[in-house]
C-alpha cells in the first residue's frame, strides 16, 4: 500500500488515509479507523486523492434529514 502526504484526514474520524488498487483496474484511498473510502478507475479524471481531499464548506449539507 502507498500513502500520499497531501491526504487530508479522514472526514468521519479524523483517521489516516491509505492509497490501495486491485488487479480489475480500481484505486481507492480509505481509512483504516472507520472504514470509510473513495473508489475509481485507475486513470479517472479525478483520482482518489482528489476525491479523498474535497470537502464542503456547507455544514448543513451533512446534516441527516
Amino acid at each position: 500500500m502507498m500513502k500520499f502526504d497531501a491526504l487530508l484526514p479522514c472526514p468521519f474520524c479524523g483517521g489516516k488515509g491509505e492509497y490501495d488498487l486491485d488487479d480489475l483496474g480500481h484505486e481507492w484511498i480509505g481509512c483504516g479507523g472507520c472504514g470509510a473510502r473513495v473508489v475509481c478507475e485507475i486513470g479517472a479524471e479525478i483520482g482518489p486523492e482528489e476525491r479523498w481531499n474535497r470537502r464542503t464548506d456547507d455544514a448543513a449539507s451533512t446534516r441527516r434529514r
